[in-house]
């Protein structure tokens, strides 16, 4: 089954100091959602502790940070396999109220391995400029061929959006704070994809700090189904069902 991304991200976006979990994001999950995927972005000195949708808690897949001599941006991505169609709440609970900017999306995600989250979506590599800040981050080939990879990144101001790629991926989402440019006053989250093997160098607006992670989501295997159903697929399985060696 190939993955896709049949339905448009869902956002809030947020320049006014507030708790965590005030002004939750409402999400739709459609039928066919194997995995649902939440995306927060925040001043770096914050952190997310827990993300639930419809009440059931996520799983968090990996954290990401730029920061150099104070707090500047920070991220996290969440999911959660095999969601019940509904529309509710991603509700995100953090350990501490957040100081300014924030920015929490959703995306549903179609095809994927349902084993775990951990068994459908993995971080490929991590690139983190905050040192001498740039306005490339720089992801090496990575991938197998017939899973997808998704580039979920993070900058400081408004000014790194409108952010492109070089590789053919799809922009799915570029997010900023509406707040303008400038240090740890605003930020921004540029999403992307791509099926197949691929490097990935995405170019920000300006030069600034700026964290990105490469991911890989895992295709559901070909011919899922129960155990009797793949069995009439094969010889041993008709001969079974027919009733030759029974």
């Amino acid at each position: 089954m190939a993955v896709s991304f049949p339905d448009a991200v869902s956002s809030y976006v947020t320049t006014v100091d507030e708790l965590a979990e005030t002004n939750d994001l409402s999400h739709v999950v459609t039928t066919g959602t194997t995995l649902l995927l939440c995306f927060v972005a925040h001043k770096a000195i914050e952190s997310v502790v827990s993300v639930t949708w419809n009440t059931v808690s996520l799983t968090k897949i990996t954290d990401l940070e730029t920061e150099s001599a104070g707090a500047d941006a920070g991220g996290s991505i969440w999911g959660l396999i095999s969601p019940t169609p509904a529309t509710a709440d991603f509700d995100v609970i953090g350990a501490a109220s957040f100081n300014g900017w924030h920015i929490k999306a959703g995306i549903n995600v179609h095809g994927t391995d349902e084993t775990s989250v951990a068994a459908a979506i993995s971080n490929l590599t991590l690139d983190e400029n905050n040192v001498t800040p740039t306005n490339t981050n720089v992801h090496a080939s990575g991938g197998t061929t017939g899973n997808w990879l998704l580039f979920f990144g993070v900058g400081i101001g408004d000014d790194m959006v409108p952010a492109t790629n070089d590789a053919s991926f799809n922009e799915l989402a570029a997010l900023q704070s509406g707040g303008g440019s400038g240090g740890a006053a605003d930020g921004c989250i540029y999403l992307a994809d791509k099926t197949g093997v691929s490097a990935i160098i995405v170019t920000w607006g300006s030069d600034d700090e700026n964290v990105g992670g490469l991911f890989e989501i895992v295709a559901a295997a070909a011919g899922g189904g129960s155990i009797m159903n793949q069995m009439q697929g094969s010889n041993l399985g008709s001969d079974l069902y027919n009733g030759t060696i029974l």
